[in-house]
């Protein structure tokens, strides 16, 4: 338990993955989901399959062409979720913060 804890800690998620997999949750097809971000279905299983990897566990079962939610994926959505919501919190607290004071209402 404590080796993957530690993997986990070295694992490189990106947002565009987090992104991707909440798309596919979303519409329930990779294929919608690759269409919808822009991308080929390919590569949104290379990114599903890197994402993946550096949680060290499945997201979504397969089955053929068809594909579940596995329970590990099912918990992932709300923590994708909080991440990008954070994420966007955190560039708009900047663009607040980062701009002239004039922009924020302070006279001068």
């Amino acid at each position: 338990m404590q080796s993957e804890v530690q993997a986990a800690s070295r694992c490189r998620i990106d947002l565009e993955q987090l992104r991707t997999f909440l798309e596919i949750v979303r519409m329930n097809s990779f294929r919608q989901a690759a269409r919808n971000r822009n991308r080929s279905q390919p590569a949104v299983t290379a990114q599903i399959q890197v994402l993946e990897k550096a949680l060290n566990t499945a997201l979504f079962g397969r089955s053929g062409n068809r594909f579940s939610l596995t329970p590990m994926g099912t918990v992932y959505i709300r923590y994708a979720k909080r991440i990008l919501d954070l994420h966007k919190q955190a560039m708009e607290e900047i663009a607040t913060v980062s701009a002239p004071a004039s922009h924020r209402g302070m006279d001068s």
